[in-house]
Formats: structure tokens, sequence, C-alpha cells
């Protein structure tokens, strides 16, 4: 009778799938490993590119926010300079300015411009005068020894201050003189380079109050009050 011999039962037919069982093992720990790695390559990656895209917009905001601080900066230095050149404007103005007493000096005086002399007097508001030139100059009718005059003025209230515009004039006038023959105090009297005289024949008025201006008027007349220009 013939024996049957079963191989795969032998020693050498065991070690021989042991040996393969263990490569496959191992070609399977390297896909393992190899799919670990390239996992972690891929997540470096990733890491790398967003870290890289996170410092790019970081570096673009600064750059954004330079650019800003830039412009800001050149809009305040060209105010700066504008601002210093209207200040050197405003200084070469003021050198080449002279300072203007704007005071009047003629305030509280009733100025004779046609005479270049002026009266003194708080009333002086409340005066008008008429003017008239004589030619040739003529004697004073009443009183020729005080010489010959060129020009008369006559003095008034102005009409809209009075009640009785018919108590306007005052009755007295001044008169210049071109040869006076003898100066006297209070008859002929020099202003200036010229000698003056006055008359006249003031008369009351009915109104009260506009005798009381009359008399405020009169009351400041007097050549002692009188200055040229």
């Amino acid at each position: 009778m013939k024996e049957n011999f079963n191989h795969t039962d032998s020693p050498a037919s065991d070690s021989h799938g042991l040996e393969k069982a263990i490569k496959q093992h191992k070609h399977g720990n390297h896909k393992l490993l190899a799919i670990i790695v390239l996992a972690v390559v891929v997540l470096l990656l990733v890491a790398s590119v967003t870290l890289l895209v996170l410092q790019y917009r970081h570096n673009n905001k600064l750059e954004n926010n330079n650019a800003s601080l830039t412009e800001q900066l050149n809009k305040q230095k060209n105010q700066v300079k504008q601002l210093q050149e209207q200040v050197k404007k405003l200084n070469e103005g003021s050198n080449n300015t002279s300072v203007t007493d704007t005071t009047d000096p003629n305030a509280g005086y009733l100025v004779i411009k046609e005479w270049g002399i002026k009266w003194k007097t708080s009333m002086a508001d409340s005066i008008g005068y008429t003017y008239k030139a004589v030619n040739p100059p003529t004697s004073i009718p009443w009183d020729e020894n005080r010489g010959t005059y060129d020009s008369v003025v006559s003095f008034y209230i102005k009409p809209e201050l009075l009640h009785d515009k018919t108590c306007s004039e005052l009755a007295v006038s001044m008169f210049r003189l071109v040869d006076p023959v003898t100066p006297m105090d209070n008859i002929n009297v020099k202003i200036g380079d010229r000698y003056y005289t006055s008359d006249g024949s003031p008369y009351a008025c009915g109104d009260g109050h506009d005798q009381s201006l009359r008399s405020s008027v009169l009351n400041e007349y007097d050549f002692a009050n009188w200055y040229s220009l």
C-alpha cells in the first residue's frame, strides 16, 4: 500500500508562509508610514501656505497703513507750508504798512476849511456856516478903523435841531481882514498868519428850547477858542 504525504504540514512550508506574512505586514506598515508621512507633509504645506497668506495680508495692511500715514503727513506738511507762507505775507504787509491814527484831530471843532482855522466848541455838531468871498476887499462899513476884509463867514444853528426854523440864524459874523489898521484884543485878532474880526447883533428867540440852544452856542463864541489847522 502506498503512503500519501501532506507537504503543507512540513516545517519548510510553515516557514515560507510566515515569511510571506511578515513581508506583507512590513509592506503594510511601510504603506501606512508613507501615508502618514504624506499627510504630515500636506499639513505642513497647508500650514506654510496659510502662514504665508496671513503674513502677506499683514504686510499688505501695514503697507496700506503706511501709505495712509504718509499721505496724512504730506497733507499736514502742505498745510504747515501754506500757513508759513500766509504768516510771511502778513509779516511783509505789516512791515510795509504804517500804523494809521484814525482819531479825528478836528473832533470837537467847527472847521472853517476856506480859512484854515477852527473853533473849539462843545456845540460843533449843532452849528453850520455860510462863506462869502469879497472881491475887491471892502472896508467894514460900521467901523472903517478895523481895516478891509476879503471874505466873511456867518453862523447858524442847524434847522433840524430847532422847533422854530426862523431862529436858525445867530446874527453873528466873522471877517478875515486884509489890512488891519490897529490889531486889538477881541476886536482884531490874529489866528495863524491872518487877522480876523467879528461883529453881529444876536436876538432872542421866542421858543424856550431854541433860545437855550442859541445861548449855549453864543456863550462859547470867543476868539480865545479859535485855532489854526
